[in-house]
């Protein structure tokens, strides 16, 4: 087993960059930093400390699954048999990675694809500590590890989706097409960051996405939902229409800034869903007149 780490950055703060690299480097055998933006002297500096890490892309931000898919492609001429990939926010305890190689070498199963871990948030784990492997659904492409040559036999991350559901397609697509499953193991925690989660002056909490993440969510957890009903679980479709689009719509209204444009990140999405707009789309950009 050759693994490699592929951490995708965009604006990531010093901190985070010193807590990751640092098992990353150790416990796999190289890692890929792909530069979805302009990064500071602070965190290069963080990643020059290190000689098994290569910088990828151009600074220009082409999304999540592209970014993935020309690192996997490097990584496979570079002849590497797994990635493990990761967004600039999570992190794994010291030897933590050590122990997820290790159970997936003894996995005897042949019809897994996807291996995934127990992301820990707010000091609570998803699912409970036992030990055990369980077979899921789905699973968070921050942390989860994937085999290579899978890539060319069912097909990449799909790019059209740009940065939301990506793991969730890729997940489904293998399950629905080739049978393929996605397992986690819940003793292999990863210190996780989901959104930008804050306490208004009303008493409630407020996740306060961008209004450009905010689209992404909306439009292409709708287009996974369509395309794969049987998949996409009960309690996500409930979290999409209550949380991302009612209750999200009056804390935007209430509490959070940047409100006209946050509600047309919403409408947008449910929109372009219906219209079956996909790829990328900037929400920020103000269209002229032609």
């Amino acid at each position: 087993m050759r693994l490699c780490t592929i951490i995708i950055l965009y604006h990531p703060e010093k901190e985070n960059l010193e807590k990751s690299l640092l098992s990353f480097s150790k416990e796999t055998d190289y890692v890929f930093c792909w530069k979805n933006s302009a990064i500071n002297d602070k965190c290069l500096a963080v990643i020059n400390l290190y000689s098994n890490i290569q910088v990828l892309g151009n600074e220009e931000n082409v999304g999540i699954a592209k970014a993935l898919n020309e690192c996997v492609k490097i990584a496979k001429f570079r002849d590497f048999t797994h990635i493990l990939s990761m967004d600039q926010d999570s992190y794994f305890d010291q030897d933590m990675i050590s122990k997820y190689k290790l159970k997936i070498i003894n996995v005897t199963e042949k019809d897994i694809a996807i291996y995934g871990v127990n992301p820990l948030q707010d000091g609570k784990t998803l699912y409970e500590n036992t030990g055990d492997k369980l077979n899921v659904t789905d699973t968070i492409t921050s942390g989860s590890i994937f085999i290579i040559d899978n890539f060319k036999k069912y097909g990449y991350f799909e790019e059209e989706l740009f940065i939301d559901a990506v793991d969730y397609e890729y997940c489904y697509r293998l399950k629905k097409y080739h049978n393929q499953n996605t397992i986690v193991f819940t003793d292999i925690i990863l210190n996780h960051t989901v959104g930008y989660v804050e306490k208004t002056k009303l008493g409630f909490k407020i996740n306060n996405y961008s209004a450009f993440r905010t689209y992404f969510i909306v439009r292409n957890q709708l287009s996974i939902w369509r395309r794969y009903p049987s998949l996409f679980p009960y309690k996500y479709k409930v979290v999409l229409l209550k949380d991302h689009i009612l209750f999200r719509t009056v804390k935007i209204i209430l509490a959070e800034k940047n409100k006209i444009i946050k509600l047309k990140s919403i409408f947008l999405g449910i929109l372009h869903h219906v219209t079956k707009k996909s790829g990328y789309y900037n929400i920020n950009v103000k269209k002229t007149e032609k």
